[in-house]
């Protein structure tokens, strides 16, 4: 594996990090749903899929909006769909490209 790759796998476990840890430390309750065993260093399946009570779809979105300003990334959607959204945490420059699968 070369050095930048092992760099940004790195960074995207820092920001999963960051992401679930920060959460915690808010108060936002989670449950990611599988290929958790890997984390934070790897997402088994491409992308991370994990629950937020509707109740706290906003400080979910205040907090991942943080994370992103925080580590000067981007956020978008990728699709809106009828049980949550798929949001994208991602940075060309800076190699990381993070799949989130919010279920609400």
């Amino acid at each position: 594996m070369e050095i930048a790759e092992k760099s940004s796998i790195l960074y995207r476990a820092e920001v999963i990090n960051k992401i679930f840890n920060g959460a915690d430390y808010a108060g936002i309750p989670y449950c990611i749903l599988r290929n958790y065993s890997g984390l934070p260093n790897s997402t088994l399946g491409g992308d991370i899929d994990l629950i937020i009570s509707p109740n706290n779809k906003k400080d979910w979105r205040a907090h991942l909006e943080s994370v992103v300003l925080l580590h000067d990334l981007d956020l978008g959607v990728i699709q809106v769909h009828y049980h949550g959204v798929r949001d994208c945490v991602f940075n060309v420059q800076k190699s990381i490209f993070l799949k989130l699968d919010v279920h609400y």
